[in-house]
């Protein structure tokens, strides 16, 4: 993809000011706001410009040929123009956005994944996924990730107010603070390893079998082992693939002690559909209900039950939010207990 090194002021029919009903050709992969906040823009993966509110189109790549897909805008600081910026680092400036140079054309040892603009719209910076840091205009360069190991990729750059350093963002929620921008904290993000397959019977093996899954308290082991040879559990059924699958997804990421299966007649344990489950070592409660209660969806959570629940979560039944009583937050004082639907 040749850099825009003129402003494109065409309009095209695929893009331009649109109602909330509008369909699109692609996803959209950015947005960036006017000065005012009273307006928008929305860019599309093939270049096409939404805008909303008091944002003007001032032109877009939608509907053009691209060498890559475009993955960021930045607005300029008036809000009369604005950049996109694609995966192999070419930029495509409008309106009033002056075009300074890119990575376009040029070798990459990850793609770019996002633009921001220094403070008076003359420079940008492109940040790829390994943290590479590429500055242009009178944006200055203030360090960068690329070439250090990281924990996942980064997704995103973000200015300092100044323009004398700039924030980068990686998909575990990992920031890392160059020039005068501040470290001020960061979340944590653990994806979920891939959903296991296979019978109760190959999953129960797995369990048994997977070095961050420590086997311990009533019927677990003898759950855990009939299962594995085709058998029911101790309560007379078979344990859930799926509450096994879950079970491997959450150990692929820490430490857990599986502490109670097919054991109460009156729980979803007796169907063999829940298990109990304790942090290993080095991990905590709080990150081990995280894992579940932010997967819920994903592991088609039924029941989940802890006291205390971490800030931002809530203790769940038939997969909602629900308030248990006094009596049952009492028992699980000492373990996690999930259910699948």
């Amino acid at each position: 993809m040749a850099a825009a090194a003129a402003l494109v002021t065409t309009a095209i029919t695929t893009a331009g000011p649109v109602s909330a009903a509008t369909t699109v050709n692609a996803p959209p992969v950015g947005i960036a706001h006017t000065p005012t906040g009273a307006g928008y823009w929305e860019v599309a993966s093939d270049g096409g410009i939404f805008a909303f509110g008091d944002a003007g189109f001032y032109g877009s790549m939608g509907g053009k040929a691209l060498n890559a897909s475009v993955v960021g805008v930045a607005a300029s600081p008036d809000g009369k123009g604005y950049w996109e910026v694609a995966s192999d680092g070419g930029i495509f400036a409008f309106g009033d956005a002056g075009f300074y140079g890119s990575m376009g054309g040029k070798a990459l040892n990850a793609p770019v994944v996002g633009v921001a603009a220094t403070p008076d719209g003359k420079g940008y910076w492109e940040v790829a996924s390994d943290g590479g840091i590429f500055a242009f205009g009178d944006a200055g360069f203030y360090g960068s990730m690329g070439g250090k190991a990281l924990n996942a990729p980064v997704v995103g750059v973000a200015a300092s107010p100044d323009g004398k350093g700039y924030w980068e963002v990686a998909s575990d929620g990992g920031i890392f603070a160059f020039g005068d921008a501040t470290y001020y904290g960061s979340v944590h993000y653990t994806s979920p390893s891939p959903q296991p397959g296979g019978s109760a019977a190959q999953l129960a093996s797995q369990v048994l079998h997977n070095g961050n899954i420590t086997i311990n308290g009533r019927c677990v082991s003898d759950d855990l082992t009939r299962t594995a040879n085709g058998q029911n559990g101790t309560s007379g059924k078979p344990l859930s693939a799926k509450m096994l699958s879950d079970l491997l997804s959450i150990a692929g990421s820490q430490k857990v002690v599986s502490c109670g299966t097919g054991h109460a007649t009156d729980s979803n344990h007796y169907a063999g559909t829940a298990i109990d489950l304790v942090p290993g070592s080095g991990n905590t409660f709080d990150n081990l209900v995280r894992t579940i209660y932010n997967n819920r969806g994903a592991y088609g959570i039924d029941e989940l039950i802890h006291n205390p629940m971490p800030s931002g979560t809530t203790t769940l039944k038939h997969g909602q939010p629900f308030i248990y009583d006094a009596a049952t937050m009492q028992e699980h004082l000492d373990h996690v207990h999930y259910s699948v639907q």
